[in-house]
Formats: structure tokens, sequence, C-alpha cells
């Protein structure tokens, strides 16, 4: 789902494909149950027919990809029925991929230009997945993703193909391979029979013999023929192994392939995500195979457990089940971590073999973007995203099989609003598009649901909350993408991409006949960890102890710091020891203290000059897990935070969040009491730190006390105070007034010069787009505070709308305001401007904070808001702890008291 796309040619409307290269199976029985079985033996030298995508991209540039409804079909058939995909044949769909829940209808097929449908189901018993042949695993998704729901059952086509619902969905992908003229094939049937069940229960057993759990020592997940040999290595990675005469792990001077591969690890558990694989076939000079075992055993962030039919993994140990034929071969593991010892132990399965030279290698590379990111209402920083981040550019005649991706977002999810794009042989009329980088992965909403593991796809690592991070995985099996000359994936970036810390790391997985170039696989080779902190939105952070006031004289603490959230910026990669009071991050080569005691601080919150404006609050303690960390114990103004809480963790994760404790505030000075207990340093974190080649980003200033309370934030960042007042639930709006080309946002229209020169009239009548009159209506929000405009006012794009509201405040008070918009908006509150966000987003709660100083009596509101695309509309609330707040949609006379609220 993207913001920004080059103009492409939508593939939708194919109805004819020209010929193309023979592929297996011209001229005879086409197999379209092939690798859906786990049986991946051909997968090397099986190259798949020519690849077509159905999709709701908006093919206009824009990002309504299915919100609408608009790009949600190809067109409306004879019979009043939405077709998705329709194509002539020979073929086969091999997957579909749509959001369907709370949109009943029914999803027919056609055949071969039959007028009956070959199918006509519920959608929901279509993806019930106990439908045969529509079965787990080969269907499913709702239950494990949320909202979504896909199908990698083949519907195979002799002469042509017409996929229909009754009523319109919203976002959906439809791939398919389109066979040479000649192919035969069997055209699908429903309820299958005969020699369809048989494959499908063949499939079935396949991947039910998939062990759950993988150990070096398990039986093969192939069956071993005669003349097969196990070659097993086992060695000791250290710092050493960075020399180019590094031991070699494995050397074959001999044809044949490797059928299955194992690698486990014992030791440093770092050393999965800093130990790269790479694997030379044919005496090339470079390595075809060049990646660290974390991103090509499912997870860049930790050792995860994955069940799909091309690789298993569970707890430093993997199982890759891609063949790799070769005529010779040499494979290298080698740990890029100085400090970092682990032994490593490899088992292969090989089978000798003749390899000739129209065969296709395996090939694997890393990709990885980072955001540099800024504050978008700066100038000369876009906030609609314009990047990219490169899966693969690949050159020569092969076949695409999987991605792997680890990605991580800098404060929201917003980054995965971008489409994948697929450009085969560099022809752009013939590009593949999809709706969103969760959806490619057949997830959807920011990777809603739990963790999976299928065949085919899956979730393998999932975190939620502030700096989201997600791992998954998706094979192309048995929906291979062939490419003659090139072949180029990227996956749009969405607006997140301006979010420092947002970063992505892919693994790209291909087959291709040699040689095949030089690859550079890009980022650290220290595996995929962020290189700065990304605060959470409106995180309060600690005083200057030098500053005993804790007051902020140059800004106010409450203002937005960017869109993001502070920003904290490392130069390299420290070690992290606890201290007396936090975490060191120390110089190389200076000692390392073996011990520390416990320790107590007081650390004074940064408020405004005028005090933390009053109101209701929860209360989240924003602190760090890494290796060498202790237990925090933290208080405040009595009231607990975190009751000795453990710290330690292999992986450094500078942003947690504590439980919310929800507490009156206002006015006060606010500090938060510690308590910490270090842990004790071991021999490997004073290793660590001594072999470290980044320097220390901190100074030194109080000598004998290596970091005092000013470097408390090393383990404790700062408080979120997250405010809990409900929302105004009714407004007045009125609108719509012209913007089309979303750059009259700071023109002035009558409903602003009304409220400058004394205040709204809600009788008053304006001109709106057109020429059209404008009045003021009363709108409701919903259980959210969301006042929707697209409802209120009616639908449309580039257009803005007004709201107004009335508050009673019995005295003169600062408030606290929780304001959200979709998408630009401005603030003025008694005739003064108190806030301006100039550029397009989707809307949250609380997504901007300021604070506005209310007079005794009647308080005039009003809100602008700017409409581009897709939704549209606002939500606010302000700070009340004493319930003593009045809303109105009525203006009342200065001075008067309040009336029933209405």
């Amino acid at each position: 789902m993207s913001r920004r796309k080059t103009a492409i040619l939508y593939i939708c409307g194919v109805l004819g494909l020209l010929l193309f290269a023979e592929c297996p199976g011209s001229g005879s029985d086409v197999d379209v149950w092939e690798f859906l079985d786990g049986d991946l033996s051909r997968l090397a030298e099986t190259a798949p027919a020519k690849s077509v995508m159905f999709s709701s991209v908006d093919r206009t540039g824009g990002n309504d990809d299915g919100f609408s409804g608009l790009f949600s079909r190809i067109r409306i058939d004879e019979n009043g029925e939405h077709v998705l995909a329709e194509m002539d044949g020979p073929g086969c769909v091999k997957r579909i991929w749509m959001t369907w829940p709370g949109r009943s209808t029914r999803i027919r097929v056609y055949i071969d230009g039959k007028e009956a449908p070959a199918l006509d189901l519920p959608i929901e018993e279509f993806f019930s997945g106990d439908r045969e042949p529509f079965v787990a695993p080969f269907v499913g998704g709702d239950r494990q993703f949320g909202g979504i729901s896909f199908s990698y059952v083949p519907i195979p086509f002799a002469k042509s193909i017409r996929i229909t619902t009754v009523d319109g969905i919203r976002f959906y992908q439809i791939n398919a391979h389109a066979y040479p003229k000649g192919s035969k094939v069997k055209s699908f049937a429903f309820p299958p029979r005969g020699s369809d069940r048989e494959r499908l229960a063949r499939a079935l057993e396949g991947i039910a013999a998939l062990p759950d759990t993988v150990t070096m020592e398990m039986p093969w997940t192939v069956a071993m023929r005669e003349g097969d040999e196990v070659i097993e290595f086992a060695d000791t990675l250290s710092d050493a192994s960075r020399k180019r005469d590094a031991p070699l792990v494995l050397k074959i001077d001999r044809p044949g392939e490797i059928v299955e591969m194992r690698i486990g690890l014992e030791g440093d558990a770092r050393a999965w995500r800093t130990t790269w694989l790479q694997a030379w076939w044919d005496d090339e000079t470079w390595p075809s195979v060049a990646l660290p075992l974390s991103d090509l055993f499912g997870s860049a962030f930790a050792p995860v457990r994955v069940r799909s039919a091309a690789m298993l993994a569970s707890e430093r140990r993997g199982v890759l089940r891609l063949p790799m034929p070769f005529r010779n071969a040499r494979v290298e593991l080698t740990n890029t971590r100085v400090g970092v010892e682990a032994t490593v132990l490899v088992r292969v399965l090989f089978r000798p073999r003749e390899v000739g030279e129209e065969e296709t290698r395996l090939h694997a590379t890393r990709a990885v973007w980072e955001a540099e990111g800024g504050d978008p209402s700066d100038a000369g920083v876009p906030f609609l995203s314009d990047v990219e981040h490169i899966v693969l550019r690949a050159s020569g005649r092969g076949h695409y099989v999987g991605t792997l991706l680890s990605a991580r977002g800098g404060a929201t999810s917003s980054f995965l609003e971008g489409d994948e794009t697929v450009i085969v042989d560099g022809d752009s009329s013939e590009t593949m598009q999809g709706t969103g980088t969760e959806d490619y992965f057949n997830a959807g909403w920011y990777f809603a649901g739990r963790r999976a593991n299928l065949p085919s796809s899956g979730i393998s690592f999932k975190h939620e909350g502030w700096a989201p991070r997600v791992s998954a995985y998706r094979w192309h099996l048995s929906d291979g993408i062939a490419f003659e000359d090139s072949l180029e994936i990227r996956f749009e970036i969405g607006d997140g991409a301006i979010e420092p810390g947002t970063e992505y790391s892919t693994a790209a997985v291909w087959y291709q006949r040699e040689p095949s170039g030089r690859m550079e696989p890009s980022g650290s080779t220290y595996g995929f960890m962020p290189k700065g902190v990304v605060y959470p939105r409106h995180m309060i952070g600690f005083a200057d102890p030098k500053n005993a006031s804790g007051r902020e004289s140059d800004r106010e603490a409450l203002e937005m710091r960017g869109w993001h959230g502070q920003t904290f910026e490392w130069k390299g990669r420290p070690a992290p020891l606890t201290l007396n009071s936090g975490i060191a991050w120390y110089v190389p080569g200076e000692s390392v203290p073996s011990s520390y005691p416990r320790s107590r601080a007081q650390a004074p919150l940064l408020v405004p000059p005028g005090g933390f404006p009053e109101g209701r609050y929860d209360v989240s303690l924003v602190y760090a897990l890494g290796p060498g960390l202790g237990t925090i114990d933290a208080s405040l103004v009595g009231r607990k935070l975190l009751d000795r809480v453990g710290c330690a963790a292999d992986t450094l994760a500078p942003v947690v969040l504590g439980p919310a404790v929800r507490m009156n505030l206002g006015g006060e000075d606010l500090a938060v009491d510690f308590e910490i207990d270090p842990a004790p340093s071991t021999a490997a974190d004073s290793e660590a730190v001594r072999s470290s080649c980044f320097a220390a980003p901190f100074s030194r200033e109080f000598p004998g006390h290596p970091l005092g309370r000013r470097k408390l934030v090393g383990i404790v960042s700062g408080v979120l105070l997250t405010p809990v007042e409900p929302p105004i639930d009714r407004w007045l709006v009125a609108g719509p007034f012209e913007d089309w080309a979303c750059t009259r946002f700071d023109s002035v229209d009558a409903p602003e010069r009304e409220h400058e020169a004394g205040g709204i009239r809600p009788d008053a009548v304006y001109r709106g787009i057109g020429g059209a009159e404008v009045r003021w209506r009363e709108a409701r929000a919903d259980s959210l505070g969301f006042v929707n405009l697209r409802e209120a006012i009616g639908p449309g794009t580039h257009r803005i709308a007004y709201g107004a509201v009335w508050v009673f405040s019995p005295r003169a008070r600062a408030a606290l305001f929780s304001f959200g918009s979709d998408d630009g908006a401005q603030v003025w509150l008694n005739g003064e401007r108190v806030h301006r966000w100039p550029v397009h987003r989707g809307w949250e709660d609380d997504q901007d904070r300021f604070t506005g100083e209310l007079k005794a009596g009647w308080n005039e509101v009003l809100v602008k808001v700017e409409q581009r695309i897709a939704g549209w509309g606002f939500s606010l609330r302000l700070s009340d702890a004493r319930s003593e707040l009045v809303f109105s949609t009525r203006p009342e006379s200065r001075g008067s008291l309040p009336g029933p609220a209405r």
C-alpha cells in the first residue's frame, strides 16, 4: 500500500500472453502440485512458467490499494460480479490472498469459458481450511495472521480462467503461471476426483512428515539413495577466523549436489548473528551465497523456531532443504565479531552425480536499508516516502525462490505502507506490484495476528509496541518467478521511512546459471542490530543534575520532538555493562571493574517552565534490556513503576515500556527514585569491552563516579505519560472547502476569519467547493474519539473541513491538548493558533501534544483538517484531573455559567 509509485501498466488486463522460452511441461502434462509436498529435489532444474499477478494496487500512483474498493477489481462483468482476475490458458492460479472479514460474499471460478462456475462457495467456506481441496496448511491465514486469508491450492485451466466475487472486497493479490501454448493441463474440477485427490493426499503427507524440532542427529528429511554420503565438520570459530586463511568448513572437488545442509552452533549465542555462511560453486571468484546464519534461518533478531518446506530452524540449529548442485564447492562459515566464540557443527547429505553447465546454482545474499529521516515539518525533508529497499538485482537466467525479512520500525509500523515490485527481464509493462510489505508475506494489517509457521510463508519473530520488530519469510516454491536475463525485486518503504531507526534486512534466495558475478552484501557484518535508540513519542526525559530545578528553559518538554519522538544516535555498537547507576560505554583498552555495589539515585523529570499540566495519566518507565544488566526498582511520587525487574538479555533492547500505572499528576516537580542492583561483570563482558573497536560517546564529567545521575539514561531513558481523559465526543463541523492541489493549507477560509474576529457563528452560511452552500452541522465522534469527516462532510479528495467546540473552565489554567488528524491540521484556541501540522498522515490517537491556556469561562476551539486521499478526520482531548471541564456545541456568552453538557 504505497504513497508513491512510478507509472506502470497494470497487468490485470492481460488477456493473451505471448510465447516465451520453452520450459518443462511443454507438450506434456504439467504437474501443478509440484513442490507443495515438500519434495524439492527438482527445484534447481525446474524452470517455472511465466509469472502473472493481479492485485488491487492503486493504478494512479496513490495509496488507495483497496481502501475505497475502486481498484479492488478489474471490472464488473455482465452478471454484476466483481472480476478479480482473468486470463487465457493454458495456465494455473498458484496463490490467492485477500482481506475479507466483515464482507460476506461468494467467490466464483469460471474455467475454460463455461457459463457455470467450476467453483462457487461462500468466501468464509473457501478459506476455512477444511473444505477439500482447500485444506490447511495450504489454505488459511485468518486464524494465524488476523483479518486476511490465503490459498496455495492450484487451480489449473486449459483454455481460460475468470475469478470473481459476488460483492466487492478490498485488498487482494492473485498469482498465476502461464504455460506455453500446447502444454497439456488438466482443468480444475470441484470437488476433486481421482489423481487430484491423490496429489492432495501426497502433499499433505509430505508436509506432515517435516520435523517440529531441529537437531543435528535427527533423520534426514529426504530419502537417502545408494551412493549418498554424509559429510560432517566441527570447529571453533573465534576472531582468528576473520583472516583469509580461515579453515574451510567444507570443500568438495566432485560434481554432485548437497541435498540437505544442517548447521548448529554451541557457545556464545551472539555467534548466530555474527557468523556468515559463504559458498562458492565451480571455482567462481565471488561467493554465490553470502549472508549471516540468523538471516538465513528465520530472523536477524534472535534464534527462532521455523517449520517451512524449504528451511527448518530452532535454537541455533538450522536445516536448509534447498538442493545445491555444483561441479565443485567450497563452503565457509566465518565469525565476524571479535570477542564472540562458538563451535560450529556442519552436517550435509551429499549426492554424487553429473551436473550440466545448463543447471542453475543456488544463490543467496543480504541487503540492508537504514533510515536517515528527520522532522517532516523541516524544510527539505520529504514526508511522503520516495525511497525503496532493493531486495535483489540479478543478471542472468534463473528463477526466484524466496525472501526472508527482518525489519524494525523507528517508532511505528507505518514503514510497511509500501508495495513490493517485481520486474522481470526489464519489462516494465508486465511489472508485478503488490499492496503492502506484509501482504507479500501472506499477512496483513501491519502483521496483525500471532506468530505462525506455514510451508510457504510465516511470521517467525514479532515484537510489538514502540520501535516494533518483525521477521517473516515467503518461499516461492510452487509460484517461482522465472527470468531470462534479469530480475529486480524491491520493497517500497512507507511513510515510516523518515523515522530514524527504521531498518530493513532482507535475504534473497534464487537459482541461476553461473557465473553470477560479484555480490556485495550490504550492512554491517555484526548481524542486524539497531544503530540508534528511538524513544516513544512524547517521552519525558531526565533533567541535567546540574540544573536543580529540573525545568527546561529552551523548549517545552511537551512539544513534539520531531514526529517520531526523541532520538539518540550512537557512533558505533558499544558494549553495555552495569555500573553503580546505569550503563557504561567504555573506551577500548580501559580496565573494567569486576563488580559494583547496589546504588540508589533520584532523577528529576524534565518538565516545562510552567510545570506539567494537571491531568490523569498512565505512567510507564522507559528502560533497557541488555547483556550484563541487573535489576531495577523504580518509584514516582511514592508509586511503584518497576518492582525488582530483571534487565538481563542476550540482545540489547534499548526501548522497553514498563507496566502502566494510573496517577493524577500536575504542577509539581516530578522525580523518579531508583534502586539498581547490578549484575556481576563476567569475563566475556570484560573482553567484549576491552576489544571493542567503538569509541564511547559519553563524556566523563564525574571523577570517581563514572556515570552519576546524569548517565542514568543509559539504562533508564525516561517516563512515558499518556493522558487518559475521554475525548471530546461531539463537534460542529463545516465543509468542504477547496484544496485541490493540497497547496492551500495556509489559506484563510471564512471560519478562520470569524474565529479570529470574535467567534464562530453556528448559523453562518459559507461558500464551499463550486460555490455550494456550507453550513455548520453536528458530528459525533466514535468510541475512540475520532470524528469521521468522510461521513460527516462527505467523501472526496483534496479538500478542507473545520471543526468547532466550546470548553468551559471554572478557572484559568493550562491544559494538555492530545490531538490526532488525517491529514494535516491546525488548531486555534480563543483566536490564537496553538498547533500546526502541515503534512499528510494517517490518524492515530494522541499523535500531537501541546499546551493551551484556558481562561476562566468559555473557550472556543477551532480545528482545520486537510484531506488528500483515503481517511479524513481528527480527535482531541484535554487534560482534566478534576473532571471540571464542560464541552458544548453552541457558543455561550462571555462569563456565563455552563448549562448541561451537550
